[in-house]
């Protein structure tokens, strides 16, 4: 996801935002729970959120 706001700060720490905020808490353990990872980037013009998971369809045999 992706927004034109202000962006984050530099020293943004999205493991210290996790314990601040329930929805970032939210986000991140869903990505772990799904094997994934989440990252938040400054774009210059805004935020970046990214949540990567595998895709399930696409496990071998020994993955699912």
């Amino acid at each position: 996801m992706v927004d034109d706001g202000v962006g984050i700060p530099e020293d943004f720490d999205l493991k210290a935002a996790s314990r601040k905020s329930l929805g970032m808490r939210m986000i991140n353990s869903l990505g772990r729970q799904l094997g994934g990872a989440t990252t938040i980037t400054n774009t210059g013009r805004g935020t970046c959120a990214t949540l990567e998971i595998a895709d399930p369809r696409k496990a071998t045999p020994a993955e699912a």
